[in-house]
């Protein structure tokens, strides 16, 4: 008599469990993996466009602030000047080379609170559509206006120059005639203005500290001259 053995097609309830069990463990690993992965993908991307962005606004600053122009009119004393008015938080100037027109325009660099961070605000006026002969004025209003730098825990300007009028005409003499003399040194100050200095500094520095505490220091260098162009505009009075 012939036995015949029936074989099992198919899995048990147990075994199912198993499988589906170790099946979404897998699966639960994999999501987890690629949570990891896309938070720091996108953490990184956000850095990377931050970064992309901040250092488009500093080419600005930089390429703004290189063409500057010794633009000399007459100070609330009634006194010859050039035009640069400079504190920690805002500065302002006549540039040759501005972001939106062709030709010379006022310029102002102010850092603004934002969400308890600092944004570098660019703001800009043709001087066409300014009659510039005496300072202060008024009577103007931005025309163009846009953020350069976002998010940054602190930006500071400072400024290498001479203390005051006084000693950038003195250096002139001594440079001027060939004078065995010391020149007068210049210092780093945190404001500069048309009444006390009444020329342009040498340099301009901007601080920048990042939301990860990194610091950057940006100096850009004056054009020289702007002292020769306040006393030649007084030599015209005589």
């Amino acid at each position: 008599m012939a036995v015949t053995r029936q074989s099992h097609l198919g899995f048990s309830l147990i075994e199912l469990m198993i499988a589906t069990t170790l099946l979404s463990l897998i699966m639960f690993s994999g999501y987890y993996a690629y949570s990891l992965f896309s938070d720091s993908w996108s953490k990184r991307s956000q850095q990377y466009w931050r970064g992309v962005n901040t250092s488009i606004g500093i080419e600005a600053f930089i390429r703004t602030v290189e063409s500057i122009n010794a633009h000399v009119l007459i100070n609330e004393d009634g006194e010859e000047s050039a035009l640069f008015e400079g504190t920690r938080n805002k500065v302002i100037f006549v540039s040759n080379s501005p972001i939106f027109s062709d030709s010379l325009a006022l310029v102002s660099f102010e850092v603004l609170p934002v969400s308890n961070e600092y944004a570098l605000i660019y703001s800009e006026l043709p001087l066409d559509k300014v009659g510039l002969y005496n300072w202060p004025t008024k009577d103007f209003h931005w025309t163009n206006r846009v953020t350069l730098i976002k998010k940054s825990k602190q930006l500071e300007f400072s400024y290498f120059s001479y203390s005051n009028f006084k000693e950038a005409l003195e250096s002139i003499n001594v440079y001027e005639n060939n004078l065995l003399i010391p020149a007068p040194e210049m210092q780093w100050l945190s404001e500069i203005n048309t009444k006390k200095h009444r020329v342009l500094p040498a340099k301009i520095n901007l601080r920048l500290t990042d939301t990860e505490q990194k610091e950057t220091y940006i100096t850009v260098d004056l054009p020289n001259d702007s002292a020769s162009k306040v006393v030649w505009n007084m030599r015209q009075e005589f």
